[in-house]
């Protein structure tokens, strides 16, 4: 890094919030490492762009000078639809690359320098996934305000954008409920050993529906034994028919909906539903990435005789020197600290100490902490008292009690457990690809997203008003 970062390309530009999460070091690094590289389909050169770590909580803001800078983006899918399937071709062929890299290596006999390459392979593959989260984040931008467009024009009310962006396909949480369910639901013709079996194919498909970007564990074969015991005494038929139901009733509503609208109306909508499916597709497929990078970083970890969670936290040539040549950056712990990763077409900066604290009072403003009310985008509608919750990560699961209203910077699959405890949930984030609008319109939570900053504006235990009908959440 030079030792004084020049900022002037950022002049006239302003941070837009991005959304947030726990990650390790090397996430940050490649998220925001891909927006410094063009790519020959997939650019997004055009916008700078900056992760904001401080303890393995990240915030991430795009710059931008107005936010006509998405439309154009979004009007590349629009002039060409099957750019969609495109998209999603990419993130398969992406991650099963990688997967086929790491097939049946046995870990312990490889030499330092394939050790290294296989961990250079997965940070490839990750920065270079990274892209179709980065495209279909763009798209959210412009796609949002089209469909409130259509949604007011054709008096569809609150919930109108979330109903247009419905898609017919299941979400990758959904997909694991149905299986389970529907082994609940044959288990007793089953033999036991059978049972076995049918729960093993299932933790191999779905292991890794609640990692993250962080400390996230997989889910085990006991865990899945224990949930399959929980279904089976639930009445699976009921609860199968309820999702069934559920899903024909938004899907029919929609296709009403769309009968009405004009041809370039209804492409929109289309593109909309699309991306929703693909950026849950792209999670688990970076999710099942991660998961089977896990038995590499352990080998890392025990051969280098360094914590796991600090080799997490290493940039890919500082993880690559690790490997080789055993060297630890002396900085790591002021870096896992605080820092900041800012990108720009052939720009990026790691910035620390002084310079991360200079370019957050310039151009990081935390704005609404002495207001009392605040309007955002209702995902899923319902009105609810509680008391907040501020959930930055796994880590504060511990506090977060049935009926509690979850306050995010965005959810992860990791959040499944305790947004299933939820009475309501705000979250920063306020896109309609966002995990949180569509895993709390599946599980029918009234969801409002888009509140800026709400992590810091709302406190743990503030009685709440969470008003999903109307898009507005009040302190009581």
């Amino acid at each position: 890094m030079n030792k004084k970062t020049d900022f002037s390309f950022l002049k006239g530009r302003h941070a837009s919030p991005e959304g947030g999460r726990k990650c390790y070091g090397y996430v940050n690094y490649l998220l925001m490492r891909m927006y410094a590289e063009p790519h020959n389909k997939w650019n997004l050169d055009t916008l700078p762009a900056c992760g904001i770590s401080k303890d393995h909580t990240v915030k991430w803001f795009f710059l931008i000078k107005d936010a006509d800078i998405f439309n154009y983006y979004f009007d590349r899918f629009l002039a060409k639809p099957s750019l969609l399937k495109e998209l999603e071709d990419f993130i398969e062929e992406t991650s099963t690359s990688f997967l086929k890299d790491i097939e049946n290596k046995n870990l312990e006999e490889l030499n330092k320098k394939q050790l290294a390459q296989l961990a250079s392979s997965y940070y490839t593959h990750f920065k270079t996934l990274a892209r179709a989260a980065g495209v279909l984040r763009w798209l959210d931008r412009s796609i949002v305000s089209r469909l409130k467009s259509i949604s007011e024009k054709y008096n569809l009310g609150s919930e109108g954008v979330s109903i247009l962006s419905t898609s017919a396909r299941n979400t990758f949480s959904t997909q694991e409920r149905l299986a389970l369910l529907n082994l609940a639901l044959k288990s007793k013709r089953l033999k036991e050993k059978k049972i076995e079996d049918e729960i093993k194919i299932i933790h191999d498909k779905f292991a890794w529906s609640v990692i993250g970007y962080y400390n996230e564990k997989p889910r085990t074969v006991q865990d899945y034994s224990n949930e399959l015991e929980l279904l089976v005494n639930s009445k699976p038929e009921i609860i199968l028919r309820e999702i069934e139901d559920k899903n024909q009733r938004e899907l029919a509503q929609r296709a009403s909906i769309l009968k009405s609208l004009n041809k370039e109306e209804k492409i929109i909508a289309n593109i909309s539903a699309d991306a929703t499916y693909l950026k849950d597709y792209y999670k688990s497929s970076i999710s099942h990435m991660s998961y089977a990078m896990e038995p590499i970083f352990i080998e890392i970890s025990k051969r280098t005789k360094t914590n796991i969670d600090l080799v997490k936290d290493l940039f890919p040539e500082e993880c690559a020197s690790l490997i080789n040549e055993n060297n630890m950056p002396k900085n790591i712990n002021g870096r896992i600290k605080n820092h900041i990763c800012l990108a720009s077409l052939d720009k990026y900066y790691i910035l620390t100490d002084k310079e991360a604290q200079e370019f957050e009072e310039k151009f990081i403003k935390i704005e609404g902490l002495d207001k009392k009310e605040f309007k955002g985008r209702v995902a899923c509608k319902g009105f609810v008292t509680g008391k907040a919750k501020v959930i930055l990560g796994t880590d504060d699961f511990h506090k977060f009690n049935k009926g509690d209203i979850l306050v995010a910077a965005n959810t992860s699959p990791d959040f499944v457990p305790i947004m299933k405890k939820a009475s309501a949930i705000i979250a920063e984030d306020g896109g309609i690809t966002s995990h949180t609008s569509v895993v709390s319109r599946e599980m029918g939570v009234p969801c409002i997203v888009g509140i800026n900053n709400a992590t810091k504006i709302f406190k743990d235990n503030e009685l709440i008003e969470v008003d999903a009908n109307k898009g507005v959440v009040k302190k009581l």
